[in-house]
């Protein structure tokens, strides 16, 4: 899950302690990741700050006509007569409560007051763009805000210039041309919400004018990225002013009044430090942190490696997505693969395909549970040849793929011909079928070491929705397997739609996201009492004893209307006696 700032993240984690209070957290500080585990299932919570397309906004700046646009801005607002250390404060947003608006007029009337030698010299253009006025809680705001930006106007008046106007409030939005050369015209930015998302306008300001000033309030998610980045120090150096509380006017009004009189130079130099900033942070690089971040690192823990497969999961369904809708493909698809096959290979033991990973992320931490994941390797593997086929202009692409299938076929190639051959004949004597009905593990996906690891493959999926498109009617997938937490949503990369998902051995079903049922002769209260049996076996399987099923094969998983816990892997890798332990393991819940 990604977060804009850590604030949003910070308040995540809170609710989480609040409303499920056996939650298990854990922080990796080299990666600035927290994992939060609950019931089984563990969730990476990233910090990934949105930015601007740069070059969106940078190709209208070079404009001549633009600039000459921004003269004309700045003429008609300031006067031809401005004075030399006038300001034109610029201010652009929806018309929302969330916004700040009030406050910041308030403010704003309140520096005149406080500040009197500004008047005549400083003028605020405000665009505050309308929207809701059928909500009458929004008109009321409005409507307020308007009068109070009129008798702004009514006050705040210069003897020696008549024509100033210390407010410009307009309600229409600006076309981009427009709204650059408002950039550009402008002496100082003024981004001064309440609370809310990331205010990219403030990144756009100073992208296109790095000699403006900026007044950033605390609730604007930008501010929280650029302060933890060191540009508002509280005793060392400050790229911007801070307003931390909208209400305390006296502070809104110091921080117009330092902006208005800061030495040109030092604004510029402070400024220039942010453009360079918001420069080398832009949108490709958020989308390559978020969508494709560089996971090629040593796997050291059950967490790293549950991650690791849950990222590739995210992308694998992107990339089924795109096939399937003809888009075509990004080249960081294959390299996040990539990583992540190398990532693993690193980590296993020398010449092998084990995995030993300690089960906490503490350190000091000696228990381990050990991986053959052989299986996860070969489908990555399969993945990146996959995605070689699929960008060429072979129109039989997908069929040279599947001839290199036969690699890993635990056979020999002729058995795998005459599978595939078998296959063709079955669709060509039946080209569609009404009902198909099929189960997943060792069907549709091969048997992994875990089933949190069990993420199916891009390549698979694909050729299962086609085959769900071109040749049934309707197709569903049985399992015994829950839906969710850790279930067959969780590790299916295919669109919904294809197929019908029918978990927990039928019990409950999942057609699309607004049609899901389940069994109803299951009552709330035998509900009731098998999440209380579901809390007493978690409960055990923190104890020494029995902390190794945690790990292996499915481990616990709660379906709808029963419990399962795996005693044993394909591998066989758990001690026949540790594995009969389980025998006695019902005595424990009486």
């Amino acid at each position: 899950v990604g977060f804009q700032t850590h604030r949003d993240r910070d308040k995540f984690i809170e609710l989480c302690h609040i409303k499920l209070p056996s939650v298990e957290i854990n922080y990796e500080s080299s990666s600035d990741v927290c994992f939060v585990t609950y019931k089984g299932w563990t969730c990476s919570l990233g910090v990934f700050p949105v930015s601007i397309k740069n070059e969106d906004f940078l190709k209208y700046v070079r404009l001549t006509e633009i600039c000459q646009r921004a003269l004309e801005i700045r003429r008609n607002i300031m006067g031809t007569d401005a004075p030399s250390d006038g300001r034109l404060f610029f201010s652009v947003e929806r018309f929302d409560y969330t916004k700040g608006i009030k406050e910041k007029l308030l403010a704003y009337r309140n520096y005149f007051e406080k500040y009197p030698d500004r008047i005549g010299k400083d003028v605020l253009y405000q665009v505050a763009v309308t929207n809701r006025r059928t909500v009458d809680t929004y008109r009321v705001y409005q409507d307020e805000c308007i009068l109070l930006a009129e008798g702004i106007n009514k006050v705040c008046t210069c003897a020696s210039r008549p024509n100033w106007k210390p407010l410009i409030f307009q309600m229409e939005g600006l076309p981009r041309k427009e709204l650059i050369a408002c950039y550009l015209a402008m002496d100082i930015g003024v981004v001064t919400p309440k609370k809310d998302g990331m205010n990219l306008v403030a990144k756009e300001m100073l992208l296109c004018n790095p000699s403006a000033g900026l007044i950033l309030s605390s609730g604007a998610g930008c501010e929280v990225q650029f302060s933890r980045a060191g540009f508002c120090e509280e005793k060392g150096s400050q790229c911007y002013k801070r307003v931390h509380d909208l209400y305390d006017l006296d502070s809104y009004s110091n921080a117009f009044y330092q902006a208005a009189i800061q030495d040109l130079a030092d604004r510029r130099a402070n400024s220039l430090r942010l453009h360079e900033f918001i420069i080398a942070n832009d949108i490709e690089k958020w989308s390559a942190a978020f969508l494709d971040p560089s996971w090629t690192h040593q796997v050291k823990t059950l967490e790293d490696f549950y991650t690791i497969m849950l990222q590739t999961r995210n992308v694998r369904r992107q990339i089924v997505e795109r096939i399937l809708k003809g888009v075509p493909m990004r080249s960081h698809f294959a390299i996040s693969l990539k990583n992540a096959l190398d990532s693993l290979k690193l980590s296993c033991e020398l010449n092998t395909t084990m995995l030993n990973l300690r089960t906490s992320s503490e350190e000091g931490t000696t228990d381990c549970a050990s991986f053959d994941i052989k299986n996860e390797l070969d489908e990555f593997e399969k993945d990146l040849c996959f995605l070689k086929f699929i960008e060429s202009d072979n129109v039989y692409n997908v069929e040279h793929f599947v001839d290199t299938l036969h690699a890993y076929h635990p056979k020999s190639l002729a058995a795998f011909k005459k599978e595939v051959a078998g296959a063709v004949d079955l669709l060509y004597d039946a080209d569609h079928f009404q009902y198909f009905f099929t189960d997943r593990d060792g069907t549709l996906k091969s048997y992994s070491c875990s089933y949190q690891a069990s993420i199916q493959p891009a390549y698979a999926a694909v050729i299962q929705a086609q085959f769900a498109r071109r040749c049934a009617q309707t197709c569903a997938i049985i399992t015994t397997s829950p839906l969710m937490g850790v279930g067959i949503l969780d590790v299916s990369t295919m669109p919904e739609g294809y197929y019908y998902y029918g978990a927990s051995a039928g019990r409950e079903w999942f057609i699309d996201p607004r049609n899901k049922f389940h069994d109803l002769s299951i009552t709330a209260e035998q509900l009731q009492v098998l999440d209380k049996v579901y809390d007493a076996v978690q409960e055990l399987l923190n104890t020494q004893e029995y902390k190794y099923f945690r790990y292996i094969g499915s481990g616990l998983q709660k379906h709808f209307g029963h419990l399962t816990i795996a005693h044993q892997d394909i591998h066989s890798s758990v001690p026949v006696e540790q594995s009969n332990t389980l025998s006695v393991f019902p005595t424990f819940l009486v």
